[in-house]
């Protein structure tokens, strides 16, 4: 294992000193070192955007084509890892990805994160769904994120698990500073104040309130004054 992570670790020199036609080859590695233990895992996910960013650099559209094809599949994966940190670095990479992909790759961000919200067996995944979401709300713009994610997260803030549900009262944040004053003040500030904050699990409410502060900086009364 020592002898991948530190592999895992030194990816971007490794692969910085390959020539172009080496790469095809490598290809199938990165996707090895993918469904190795957990350590090795999350090494590979700090590699994944500047990977992106130095074949983008190197060889234009085509080096983009090549590493993208490999490492978005390799995402897709590892945010259904059954490591709670692996899922939690691939929340991270994905939301760092949206900074250096291109639009289609963003589209394909944004339906893998619906398609973690709608995982009915596996609260874990909806709870990395809703990170997620909280995470792209400020890159989304305004039309997308009250389209998109307000709907999914307002969702899921009346899931049948408590985890959930406090999950959702702890990633309104982000959600709420992208939205209008409209969107927020009839859907996300009815869904904290008359829903999260009542909710017959302690736990959420313990989640609202420990977040009213940042809420409020961000509420109809707030915003207007």
């Amino acid at each position: 294992m020592q002898e991948k992570l530190e592999f895992s670790n030194n990816l971007l020199n490794f692969i910085d000193s390959l020539e172009r036609r080496n790469f095809d080859a490598l290809m199938p590695g990165l996707t090895l070192l993918s469904k190795d233990v957990p350590d090795v895992k999350k090494s590979l996910l700090n590699q994944i955007k500047p990977l992106t960013e130095l074949f983008s650099d190197k060889f234009g559209n085509d080096g983009y084509k090549i590493i993208t094809k490999t490492v978005f599949p390799i995402l897709d994966s590892l945010l259904y890892d059954s490591d709670e940190s692996v899922r939690d670095k691939s929340v991270s990479v994905v939301s760092e990805m949206r900074k250096v992909v291109k639009e289609a790759e963003k589209e394909h961000i944004m339906k893998l994160t619906l398609d973690l919200a709608h995982e009915e067996n596996n609260e874990k995944l909806r709870e990395t769904a809703v990170k997620l979401l909280n995470d792209l709300a400020p890159d989304m713009g305004q039309e997308l994120c009250e389209f998109f994610i307000v709907h999914e997260i307002c969702s899921l803030g009346y899931d049948s698990k408590s985890n959930v549900r406090s999950a959702v009262a702890r990633n309104l944040v982000n959600v709420s500073k992208c939205v209008s004053l409209e969107c927020f003040y009839k859907k996300i500030f009815p869904l904290y104040r008359d829903v999260l904050t009542k909710d017959k699990e302690e736990k959420v409410r313990k989640t609202c309130a420990e977040v009213v502060s940042e809420i409020t900086q961000v509420s109809p009364i707030e915003r207007t004054s």
